[in-house]
């Protein structure tokens, strides 16, 4: 898999300059999508700027990025990222269904919410914004990896005219 980050969520008392330098950096008009929420958004990052009254500058307890997002190319990669971070140890603890997709969450060494964003669709009985059992999601995630394998014939199995 090869990784990119392709939304952060920034957590901050300076909400207006916030927006104003996320935006400049972007080249991209932030608009509000909440009564605290704005979203910076170019083909390939989104930014989200929460505002919180009690986010003071330079606290990275309560200020700066509180999570990621990273989106896997397929399911196989998306198994194989999964099965990567279970060998050192790092174990999935939710999963939810947003307007984002189905997301698999994880927690880097520091305590950051790090999600893998996943190419299968929720189970139709889970609404936006739900959280879902992150162990089912895992095996469906290995069942749709699964269906997505080649089939590899053996060359026993090809004539020996090649048809």
């Amino acid at each position: 898999m090869n990784p990119r980050v392709d939304e952060i969520v920034l957590l901050t008392h300076e909400w207006e300059s916030m927006r104003a330098w996320w935006g400049t950096l972007l080249g991209a008009d932030p608009r509000t999508v909440g009564h605290r929420t704005a979203v910076v958004e170019t083909a390939g990052l989104r930014v989200v700027i929460e505002h919180s009254d009690i986010a003071m500058n330079a606290n990275p307890e309560v200020a700066g990025v509180i999570s990621l997002t990273v989106s896997a190319p397929s399911a196989i990669a998306a198994l194989d990222t999964h099965k990567r971070l279970i060998a050192i140890g790092s174990r999935h603890h939710r999963a939810t269904n947003d307007a984002s997709g189905v997301r698999l969450w994880y927690r880097d060494p520091n305590g950051t919410d790090v999600a893998i964003r996943l190419p299968i669709d929720a189970d139709a009985n889970n609404r936006p914004g739900q959280e879902i059992d992150p162990d089912h999601i895992v095996t469906r995630l290995q069942a749709a990896a699964e269906s997505t394998k080649p089939e590899f014939i053996s060359a026993k199995e090809v004539p020996a005219n090649g048809e």
